[in-house]
């Protein structure tokens, strides 16, 4: 089995029957495998080796799965929706992974199986090759993707896929014209009119969401701070400076230096007490927030901002 593990690995995490057959791995060998739970059976004739698969998130695993399917219709399917966004590295949160997304590229109908959604053709389908795999290009990806859920999702999707770099919202918007009448597109636009590429992460986004859901002011992302002298104190993640209020989101403070693996845990948590604490100084008000505050958006979080910013405001403006 270890040349097969070496497939699978380049094949992305899965293999199939043909892939065995290449390495001299038979139908019967493959059986006994997965009764010792060596092989995990993702569909037919599709396999992943369990201690590796069941190691990955929910989404890793969709992708893995993703990946076979396309494998097993060559030149007939391309990954899309869901899949793609996956295969693009864009985060998703709150859609339904449990099935592989693959469009159809040999005229069948839509329709779904037991492993994937096979949606229908669409002829003005943007396709790009990753990794040898037919894949919906990134911008038609991001609007496949989020016509499938609610806006906050869709905001997550697109801000990621603005920060990377390889899209714009020009480019968006012109792919946005094919899904003028598809279901599902106006929580897209929604998002689009809130979306910012500066955002690094999907609690960034679901703040964001916050602000906009409970119609608290929107706030700069990404804003340093600076002491009196001109040296940079630190970068967090947003601030109000009408208020003098800034949020940094789950803990983690971004001070323009990347990690250093030489520090201890202990070290790092003082140098981040001792960075808040000269924030601070700055006269900055600031809110730390978690993943359970902003997912989902609850008005308790959006109130105990909103007095934190405002006591922000009387404390260092005198408004």
């Amino acid at each position: 089995m270890d040349d097969l593990r070496i497939v699978a690995e380049a094949r992305g995490g899965g293999f199939t029957t043909a892939d065995a057959k290449s390495v001299g791995v038979g139908g019967r060998a493959l059986s006994r495998a997965v009764e010792d739970r060596e092989l995990i059976h993702l569909r037919r004739s599709g396999y992943a080796f369990a201690d590796t698969y069941l190691k990955l998130s929910l989404e890793q695993r969709s992708l893995v799965r993703a990946r076979v399917e396309a494998d097993l219709n060559p030149g007939r399917a391309a990954l899309s929706h869901r899949s793609a966004a996956l295969e693009h590295g864009l985060p998703l949160v709150d859609y339904d992974v449990r099935l592989a997304d693959v469009a159809r590229l040999d005229g069948q109908s839509g329709r779904k199986t037991s492993s994937a959604r096979h949606h229908e053709t669409v002829e003005a389908r943007e396709l790009v090759e990753i990794g040898g795999r037919t894949v919906s290009a990134l911008s038609w990806a991001v609007w496949e993707v989020g016509t499938c859920g609610g806006p906050a999702s869709a905001l997550v999707v697109i801000d990621a896929a603005l920060h990377s770099g390889k899209t714009d919202m020009d480019e968006l918007l012109r792919v946005g014209e094919h899904f003028a009448h598809v279901k599902g597109s106006p929580a897209v636009r929604t998002a689009l009119a809130l979306a910012d590429a500066k955002a690094e992460s999907p609690g960034e986004s679901l703040t964001r969401w916050l602000c906009h859901l409970f119609k608290l002011p929107m706030p700069e992302s990404q804003v340093e701070v600076f002491d009196p002298s001109g040296r940079l104190i630190g970068r967090v993640d947003f601030a109000w400076e009408e208020f003098r209020h800034v949020v940094e989101f789950d803990g983690k403070v971004k001070y323009g230096r990347g990690f250093d693996p030489k520090k201890s845990p202990e070290q790092v948590v003082m140098d981040e007490r001792a960075r808040e604490s000269a924030v601070r100084r700055q006269r900055w008000g600031m809110t730390r927030l978690v993943w359970s505050q902003v997912h989902p958006p609850v008005e308790a979080t959006a109130r105990h901002l909103l007095e934190e910013m405002t006591w922000s405001r009387r404390r260092y403006l005198g408004a």
